[in-house]
């Protein structure tokens, strides 16, 4: 077609004629290749039969800009940007698949100290370590699964605990009570029930907690910042609020497990 003109009003119509919108390219599942999630996610389930839902985990890191504020809001005028915090905490969590157990969530800083936590007992609320750039590291999840496993030991339980196959994730850890599967390269997207929404959840409560503080700072004329101490505290009570059977669902899409 050589003598075809349009306007913007044309081009318009043709995009909401066929539900056309701008959206954003996001994720990494469009560069999997599905036969290599299938045969993972069969390998899995294969495992995944020999035990109790119960004694089936999964573990993963998320980083977490914990004091930076919502990018979008409500306004009948420009909206005008502040300053965009950029400190990051690295949160690990760890569930089963019927969500009756969501392990205390680990929070890996860069301070092994920080000032905010004088007088506050952190571990209360989260367990708290430190590296040096903030991220997990081989040795930290050595740490992790070594304790994982001694409380497994002591509840006289033997469990599977499903992860990917990251850098910081050494595959020849020995443990008594817990076995690693670890899943196959670049199938996170689809294989794994903590990115599949579970972690979606989490910060969706934790943004809300992080708004409602804002609010009650500027109703009391105070600056509506956040430190690493209010942010613990956020942590753990928006890890809370993540229901069973949110984490339920989120194991049946990726289909390891049947839907209830």
């Amino acid at each position: 077609v050589t003598d075809f003109t349009y306007s913007s009003g044309w081009l318009s119509r043709f995009k909401a004629r066929y539900s056309i919108s701008m959206k954003a390219v996001c994720g990494e599942s469009e560069g999997v290749d599905p036969v290599t999630v299938a045969v993972g996610r069969y390998e899995a389930c294969q495992q995944i039969s020999q035990y109790s839902l119960n004694d089936v985990y999964n573990c993963d890191e998320s980083a977490l800009f914990f004091r930076t504020p919502p990018g979008k809001t409500l306004s009948a005028e420009p909206a005008h940007g502040t300053k965009r915090y950029k400190d990051r905490v690295t949160v690990m969590f760890c569930c089963n698949a019927t969500g009756t157990d969501k392990r205390k969530v680990l929070v890996i800083g860069k301070a092994k100290q920080p000032r905010c936590f004088k007088n506050f007992n952190v571990q209360l609320y989260v367990d708290y370590v430190n590296s040096r750039k903030g991220w997990m590291n081989s040795s930290l999840f050595i740490d992790f699964v070594s304790k994982l496993n001694a409380d497994m030991r002591r509840q006289d339980r033997k469990i599977l605990l499903l992860l990917d196959n990251a850098s910081s994730h050494p595959p020849d850890v020995e443990l008594s009570n817990v076995t690693l599967r670890f899943l196959p390269p670049n199938t996170t997207s689809h294989l794994q029930p903590l990115d599949s929404g579970i972690i979606k959840c989490f910060k969706s409560h934790y943004r809300k907690l992080q708004l409602q503080h804002i609010v009650q700072m500027l109703d009391a004329d105070s600056e509506p910042d956040l430190n690493l101490k209010q942010a613990v505290s956020f942590i753990r009570t928006a890890w809370r609020n993540v229901s069973p059977v949110a984490i339920q669902n989120c194991w049946a899409h990726t289909g390891l497990i049947d839907k209830g």
